[in-house]
């Protein structure tokens, strides 16, 4: 059995996924296939295809329809940047993740009763089913899927005002754990356990589960499996990092440092600007001054956001009224928001000078005061990052030869 490494983490995309099959591959590559029981069909046909050149200014491709058997692709860049393709009409279905079918096979999969419905309509709040620990301890599962600490730490915040007893929580990663909603699940004695953790790929390309709930829960924090413990692990688990390298494992309490470094290995060779770790909050918006010349929002994801934009207001246009009309109108509002935050609908990128300056130091200071802290536990762990990060308005993790770590 392995983890998968991009299934869960598209739980937590700020404006879900919805698109044709190859949409979904671009997202979770080669698990595709174990996420496909779980992917609900729409009604209307795709009017756009993804595109070969992502964030271009005529992505993504739009989906021309002269018959059934004669369907294209096109490109809306203008001069064309890419060739027209022919699809078949299984190319042009859109697909959704099914919640309640996957809450249904977490409740089978553990042995609970089977509930599946979101709690007060609340986005990002699932109602897994009920965990009977014994003939009079029936404690309530619950999923929730968010897209930022502060939407995690609201959503649990809500579960713990609304139910007094215990009860457990689900996550998708321990991404956005450790925080407020942690401790405060850790006071009421609630119990919090990463999917990615407990959902594995079996060798046949199944889901399976790491073991009984009861099993998964004792102990609290996972420890790291022995087929890990000589491999690269860099995992957080509540408020403690576990970390393996070279065949030596350590534990480290949560600090800024190591989630800044936690997403530079994620992303090996890619340069990510500091205001993308330390210049926003929770909710993904910018906290820092802005006056200046760094841009706070790079072009590539204006131009991906826009296309959303266009893409949804195009299939808005002539929807009759509906529940998926009112979805429409929803995330629509959210990426005009999110245009409006960075550079306006129209206008330039908002740009700023302090907030960059600002975010170097204080990510350069974090990544330093965590090398210190890892190479008092684990100098060889410490040689390695300290040769491989560079640290500046942008970071980066370049390791001399290719490293696999497991999250």
């Amino acid at each position: 059995m392995k983890k998968l490494k991009r299934l869960w983490r598209t739980f937590e995309e700020p404006y879900g996924i919805r698109g044709v099959r190859e949409h979904w591959r671009q997202y979770v590559g080669a698990e595709l296939d174990a996420i496909s029981p779980f992917l609900r069909s729409l009604k209307e046909p795709a009017v756009t295809y993804p595109c070969p050149r992502i964030g271009g200014d005529g992505c993504p491709r739009g989906v021309v329809i002269h018959a059934p058997d004669d369907i294209v692709a096109v490109c809306r860049s203008h001069p064309k940047e890419c060739d027209p393709i022919k699809l078949k009409p299984a190319d042009i279905i859109e697909y959704e993740f099914d919640w309640r079918r996957f809450c249904g096979f977490l409740s089978e999969l553990f042995g609970l009763v089977s509930v599946g419905e979101p709690l007060r309509a609340q986005r990002g709040i699932w109602h897994v089913g009920t965990w009977a620990v014994s003939a009079t301890d029936h404690r309530p599962v619950f999923l929730v899927a968010t897209s930022s600490r502060a939407q995690f730490d609201g959503a649990v915040g809500v579960l713990l005002i609304s139910y007094q007893g215990l009860f457990v929580v689900l996550a998708p990663t321990p991404r956005f754990t450790g925080g407020t909603a942690t401790e405060g699940l850790r006071q009421r004695g609630a119990a919090l356990l990463a999917i990615e953790d407990i959902v594995l790929l079996s060798d046949e390309g199944r889901l399976v589960g790491a073991g009984a709930l009861p099993q998964l829960l004792t102990g609290g924090e996972r420890q790291v499996p022995a087929g890990e413990a000589h491999s690269n692990v860099f995992r957080r688990e509540q408020d403690v990092w576990a970390i393996s390298f070279g065949g030596r494992i350590i534990r480290l309490k949560d600090s800024a440092g190591l989630g800044y470094i936690a997403e530079l290995l994620r992303a090996p060779g890619k340069e990510i600007e500091a205001l993308a770790l330390v210049g926003r909050s929770g909710d993904g918006k910018a906290r820092l001054s802005m006056s200046g010349s760094m841009e706070m929002a790079d072009e590539k994801t204006i131009r991906t956001v826009k296309a959303a934009l266009k893409e949804r207001e195009q299939e808005l246009d002539g929807l009759p009224h509906s529940e998926r009309r009112e979805r429409l109108i929803e995330e629509i509002d959210k990426l005009k928001r999110y245009l409006e935050e960075n550079r306006g609908l129209g206008g330039r990128v908002r740009r700023t000078a302090d907030a960059a300056e600002k975010a170097r130091k204080a990510a350069s200071a974090a990544v330093t005061r965590a090398l210190a802290e890892i190479r008092h536990h684990h100098p060889e762990l410490a040689t390695h990052l300290k040769s491989s990060l560079s640290l500046g308005r942008t970071l980066l993790y370049r390791p001399e030869k290719d490293m696999d770590w497991n999250f």
